[in-house]
């Protein structure tokens, strides 16, 4: 079963590195997009990168479908390959969110109220 990085490993502090596009159609991308959405399934997550897992790729997977908590406005589960996001704006709102690396260590966190994403998805659209 794969593992996740303690808080305190240095990886975590690295940029994490494109995926070329040539390469999102290989095999190891999947599987890592597979994996990172079985973590998030067995820890109820709403969100895991590859990077909490050791591989320093920009991957990303985030949902609504198994968190414990009601959602107002449910996010299917979804696979980003370098993701990128602005703020549509300024306002701000505080939630309480923590980090899978982090144990049980929870804050406040200000986030942009509204935000638009973008990246590849698995078949590099």
């Amino acid at each position: 079963m794969t593992q996740l990085l303690s808080k305190d490993d240095a990886r975590l502090r690295q940029i994490a590195e494109a995926i070329n596009l040539a390469e999102i159609e290989q095999s190891w991308v999947s599987e890592l997009a597979d994996t990172l959405l079985d973590i998030m399934a067995r820890t109820k997550a709403v969100g895991v990168a590859a990077p909490q897992i050791g591989i320093n790729k920009r991957l990303i997977v985030f949902g609504t479908n198994y968190t414990v908590k009601t959602v107002e406005n449910p996010i299917a589960n979804t696979v980003l390959i370098n993701p990128s996001f602005r703020k549509l704006s300024a306002q701000e709102e505080l939630g309480l969110e923590g980090c899978l690396n982090c144990g049980d260590l929870r804050a406040q966190v200000p986030r942009a109220y509204k935000i638009e994403y973008q990246g590849y998805t698995l078949d590099g659209k």
